[in-house]
């Protein structure tokens, strides 16, 4: 499912720019740069592209560290979709249980821990 040579890896997302934008400015595509891990093989850096179908996906923050199709032999890599970091409908999901929760806090009580996943 993943492709000839694909391994499971993690990325560190080190940097990120905006690759185009829609004309109405409410979509915006980006591309990362990312140091990439899988076990038994050398770290490396490549470009990670946002995925073309992409309506449920998070972009990562600089400094996220997320899942990736890694493919060592070619020093390139895929966001592995899912990833639940980088799903949008549970990220979303998981803010507004925590915003819910400190709703229902008493007055003077801190706010409800975020999930250490988010």
């Amino acid at each position: 499912m993943w492709g000839r040579g694909a391994v499971a890896g993690e990325a560190t997302i080190v940097d990120k720019r905006a690759k185009s934008t829609s004309g109405d400015a409410l979509v915006t595509i980006y591309e990362y740069v990312a140091d990439i891990r899988v076990p038994g093989e050398q770290p490396y850096r490549c470009v990670l592209q946002e995925p073309h179908f992409a309506t449920n996906f998070w972009s990562p923050d600089v400094g996220a560290v997320v899942r990736v199709h890694a493919y060592p032999a070619k020093q390139t890599a895929s966001f592995d979709k899912d990833d639940p970091q980088l799903n949008a409908r549970r990220r979303l999901h998981a803010e507004k249980d925590r915003f819910d929760d400190s709703a229902r806090g008493i007055p003077g009580s801190p706010p409800a821990p975020r999930d250490p996943l988010y």
